[in-house]
């Protein structure tokens, strides 16, 4: 069974958010600081045992106005010369190009060997990487290994519209009319989350029906919205990375979305 949201709106005063507008971040998702995510990296199952290596994606965001970057750090021992792909496979199976390992298996490793820099392209969402794989000419991957998250300090405020979804359902002629907003806040300093907010806050949905919480497409919680179609919750499951969501969604009991917000 899903877990519940109450929808039991918390005294906004002990949160230390507001729902006036001057009270509340500027409209939009501001985001800084720096994180990584790591692999180590070991050959599959169907592969000569003997390669290792280890990989680090390092973000960084310095300022909430800056240009966030992404870099790819990659160390590899035991392959033979040769040209090697460097990828991403990501959790909705697709695979990105990350980079080419050139090898040269000539040269005497040294004994902490300097790691090779791939800059990554602009806009590269490290949350939706699985694995890291290192493949021949063949291409045969050679080298592999999931993601861990590494080191995290970083702060993400956002404050966005709900609004009605993209497309309505079959039938509804005329729909509420949706609006309303979500504050929303997560500081990361040294992989603790020292503040972790969230607050939903709209109109429009179907008046008192028990609705879905999803977030990037997940099921997370129900909330019920009132008798006039109110719907209002707090908080997300501490399984939910704040600053990793993308969309989320109130679905009525058959799938279909009555309101959104994306982030």
């Amino acid at each position: 069974m899903l877990k519940t949201i109450a929808s039991t709106l918390l005294a906004m005063t002990a949160l230390g958010l507001a729902t006036s507008a001057s009270a509340a971040p500027k409209a939009g998702v501001k985001e800084r600081g720096h994180l990584t995510i790591t692999a180590a990296l070991a050959p599959p199952a169907t592969a000569p045992v003997g390669p290792s290596g280890t990989a680090e994606i390092a973000v960084e965001k310095a300022k909430y106005k800056s240009a966030e970057t992404a870099t790819l750090a990659i160390t590899v021992t035991g392959l033979p010369s040769g040209t090697y792909s460097v990828d991403a496979n990501l959790k909705d199976a697709s695979v990105v190009h990350l980079g080419d390992l050139v090898v040269d298996a000539t040269v005497p490793a040294p004994a902490t060997p300097t790691p090779v820099v791939l800059p990554l392209p602009a806009g590269f969402d490290v949350s939706t990487v699985a694995t890291i794989t290192v493949s021949d000419a063949t291409p045969i991957v050679v080298l592999e290994g999931a993601v861990v998250p590494g080191d995290v300090t970083w702060k993400f405020i956002a404050n966005v519209p709900v609004t009605a979804p993209e497309v309505l359902v079959a039938g509804d002629s005329k729909p509420k009319k949706v609006r309303g907003h979500v504050v929303a806040h997560s500081f990361i300093t040294d992989n603790v989350e020292n503040q972790r907010k969230f607050h939903w806050v709209a109109s429009g949905a179907p008046g008192d029906s028990e609705l879905t919480i999803n977030v990037d497409g997940v099921a997370v919680g129900t909330v019920m919205s009132t008798a006039q179609g109110k719907v209002m919750f707090e908080g997300m499951p501490e399984p939910v990375v704040i600053r990793d969501m993308k969309l989320v969604t109130i679905t009525d009991a058959t799938g279909a979305i009555v309101m959104q917000a994306q982030f």
